[in-house]
């Protein structure tokens, strides 16, 4: 990166947006995961649509590569350098609630507003959205949206991408994009799949690959009358696999499963005064939402489909802290005794006993490189995911590894050679970046990797933004 680019990035965007000091260099050279990340040369902080396309279009002119960072929540490692160098460009001043649509039932905000901010503002009115992520009310919409993250209530909801209605852009080369209805001079933020194709696709789930997401309109949610929970145990995972796919037939407003005799031991199963049996092999966790009578009746229901297979019914408590928008402090605490590295794919819940096996088996041969729980003999991993719509498990397991430096790059190793096995057993990963690529890279069909990479190329022609995610081998050291 020259001073010449650098002072006229400051000439845009103005001097007090733009940095290159050692300190705020190294505060955004990693996310909340295992991954290495790159230093980048300078850091851009834009304010609007208008500024992200004017440093577009500036970072072409010198062939700087460009890396979009929101709130870096994820532990994927898409918002960090994939190399040294380049420029940071951090979406965290595009904070402005645009528009609240009552009678669309739509909110339309910048890229750069957090799930909490949105949250506040609505949960008094009466209203609520779909919670992105594991972060909850840290993580940023745009960021969200570029990583597909599993939204809280994903069962009720289905994916993050699914809550979209369109998206504002600005594409590699700095040209600003209007999807669906307000692709329309005179149509507003209202609906998706309308006016042509459905351009907002090419952004969502992308890592920023083919453009910058700078607002987006998201559906917007009545706060339900009443909110109930359940918790099952299965004492035979096959029993309990088939139970979760009719429980999520069912309907369910949030559903989490845990599977597997290590998980479910760092679960407390056996444990005095803990309720799960020691016995339990998968634990169903769901709370269900919406008008009391309907969802009286769900519940009745889900209690005959769990005990038609076996279950038994542990009473509401143990669903509480899974479920809504709380389910992030459970996530979050598998962080306090080392490094998490997460496994994010999306798999067929039938897929959960041979999950079971890969993981359980391959982690017991390493698991000299894993923390133990503190105050346990237990290893710091666990098998769990969320329920989504089709029958599916958006799979999170987490790994807490050693943080001793001797051992890092072993563990590291460790870890991607599982993410290998997850793609092996057709894992499809949603929380993608660095941690990725790679993986994803080989297990792609000839002709997705083709087209993949001729759209790239014409969007993207001097492969300066984002560059290495989803479809580039990198250099791991």
């Amino acid at each position: 990166m020259t001073s010449e680019f650098y002072e006229k990035l400051g000439n845009l965007l103005g001097a007090e947006r733009v940095m290159n000091d050692d300190f705020a260099l190294y505060a955004v050279h990693a996310d909340a995961g295992f991954e290495k990340g790159g230093f980048a040369s300078a850091i851009a902080k834009p304010c609007s649509t208008e500024d992200v396309a004017a440093v577009m279009r500036l970072a072409n002119e010198y062939k700087v590569p460009v890396t979009v960072r929101g709130g870096a929540s994820s532990a994927a490692a898409g918002a960090t350098p994939t190399v040294p160098g380049g420029l940071i460009l951090d979406m965290t001043d595009m904070t402005r609630l645009i528009e609240v649509n009552y009678d669309c039932s739509t909110i339309t905000a910048q890229a750069g507003i957090t799930f909490g901010e949105m949250a506040a503002f609505l949960h008094p009115k009466g209203y609520t959205i779909c919670l992105g992520g594991h972060a909850v009310y840290t993580a940023t919409l745009g960021g969200c949206i570029a990583n597909t993250s599993v939204s809280i209530g994903s069962g009720y909801y289905g994916m993050f991408g699914d809550q979209v209605i369109n998206i504002t852009a600005v594409t590699p080369t700095g040209e600003i994009v209007h999807t669906g209805s307000d692709s329309m001079r005179a149509g507003g933020r209202f609906l998706r799949y309308c006016n042509g194709p459905d351009l907002a696709g090419l952004f969502i789930a992308g890592t920023g690959v083919l453009g910058i997401i700078t607002e987006a309109t998201i559906r917007l949610h009545v706060m339900p009358e009443t909110r109930e929970y359940a918790c099952y145990s299965f004492d035979d995972i096959y029993k309990g696999t088939q139970a979760s796919i009719e429980l999520e037939r069912a309907g369910i407003f949030d559903g989490q499963i845990a599977f597997g005799d290590h998980t479910l031991k760092v679960f407390g199963a056996g444990k005095p005064g803990n309720p799960i049996p020691g016995n339990c092999q998968l634990l169903f966790r769901c709370s269900l939402a919406g008008d009391k009578l309907v969802v009286d009746h769900q519940l009745k229901k889900l209690d005959a489909i769990a005990e038609s297979f076996g279950g038994i019914c542990l009473g509401p408590k143990l669903a509480i802290p899974v479920t809504y928008d709380i389910m992030g402090t459970e996530f979050s605490k598998l962080r306090v005794n080392g490094v998490s590295a997460p496994i994010a794919c999306a798999v067929p819940i039938k897929k959960i006993p041979e999950l079971t096996e890969i993981v359980e088996s391959y982690l017991a041969e390493n698991d000299r490189l894993i923390e133990n729980i503190k105050g346990s003999e237990l290893k710091s991993w666990t098998n769990a995911g969320v329920v989504s719509h089709g029958g599916v498990i958006s799979y999170a397991g987490r790994i807490t590894f050693t943080e001793n430096p001797e051992h890092r790059e072993e563990a590291y190793q460790v870890w991607h050679a599982l993410l290998e096995k997850m793609i092996e057993m057709g894992g499809c990963p949603y929380w993608t970046g660095k941690t990725w690529t790679p993986h994803m890279a080989r297990g792609y069909r000839d002709d997705y990797l083709a087209f993949f990479k001729s759209l790239k190329a014409f969007m993207d022609p001097n492969n300066i933004l984002n560059p290495g995610l989803l479809l580039e081998e990198l250099d791991k050291q």
